[in-house]
């Protein structure tokens, strides 16, 4: 089976939920899972902590939601606790990768900075911090569970474990970890350019592909099996897509969200957007379209 009938939906909009409908419409063949998984940074924890903070998810190796040129590890599923340390830097201070008000936080690192994740108080945390050339990120939004899941003393003790990791292990690091199920960064170069980082594979039956280019733009590829696939495609800016039985695209300009339906319970998503401070990082929208094609059934 090629790559192209293999890829699943964004991992921005759901986890993978597995349906079924009628008999005229069967549930599409799932890939099956890979070794892609659990290497990486995730290994940096011990496997109780893992456990109590991912319940019964494979953590994953992938680029940061929202901070696509730090590798890390995605723990839950739903980036809820994710880390990762920069491969990339993009000339920003630490802080600036906080939203909101950081407060500076001491005793970790040379520097470090914390802000609150939106909602109410107590509903997460995120701390950024850095030891020498090491710049490490921890997202920690499992503290709206209670301290049974997570507390903050998780969030500054991974921290602690990934500053502790040396330069040059960082560096280390390959730019391109991806499984055969992903299309290559050649193939998704047309869209944000050339390639400086990615990740993907599946886990727990789910496949999700990042890419960071050159240009400072990311694409974000999944597939989604939904007994409501229609309502992923539910709302306006309906567009043409070859293959699909209804597709629609989300935002302007060089932020782009492809929705495609193919069947009553699947649906790809494919999403590019500017990130860091370039946020005119061209996007090419009609080799985003053309790229969803390739990819559908």
């Amino acid at each position: 089976m090629s790559w192209k009938i293999q890829i699943v939906a964004l991992a921005v909009l759901a986890p993978l939920v597995a349906g079924c409908s009628g008999d005229e419409d069967p549930k599409p063949k799932r890939p099956e899972p890979d070794a892609a998984g659990s290497d990486g940074l995730c290994r940096i924890l011990d496997s109780d902590i893992l456990d109590r903070l991912s319940g019964d998810y494979a953590p994953r190796e992938d680029l940061m939601l929202g901070h696509e040129n730090f590798i890390g590890c995605d723990v839950d599923g739903m980036s809820s606790f994710e880390f990762g340390v920069r491969a990339i830097d993009d000339g920003r201070p630490i802080e600036e990768y906080l939203l909101g008000e950081p407060e500076r936080l001491e005793g970790l690192g040379d520097e470090a900075f914390t802000v609150e994740s939106a909602g109410p108080p107590g509903a997460g945390e995120s701390v950024i911090a850095r030891r020498g050339d090491v710049v490490v990120y921890v997202r920690n939004e499992l503290l709206q569970f209670g301290e049974e899941r997570s507390t903050h003393d998780d969030t500054l003790a991974v921290a602690e474990k990934l500053l502790a990791l040396p330069a040059s292990e960082v560096e280390a690091i390959a730019p391109t970890s991806l499984s055969e199920a992903c299309p290559t960064p050649e193939a998704v170069a047309k869209v944000v350019g050339d390639i400086a980082l990615a990740r993907g594979g599946i886990t727990d039956d789910e496949l999700g592909c990042s890419y960071l280019g050159t240009s400072g733009a990311r694409l974000l590829i999944n597939q989604i099996v939904s007994d409501h696939a229609s309502d992923f495609v539910s709302g306006g800016g309906e567009i043409k897509v070859e293959g699909a039985q209804k597709a629609i695209q989300q935002g302007s300009g060089n932020s782009i969200d492809v929705m495609a339906q193919t069947s009553s319970t699947e649906v790809w998503s494919v999403g590019a957007t500017p990130v860091g401070t370039d946020r005119d990082a061209p996007v090419d929208r009609g080799e985003l379209i053309a790229l969803v094609e390739s990819l559908l059934p």
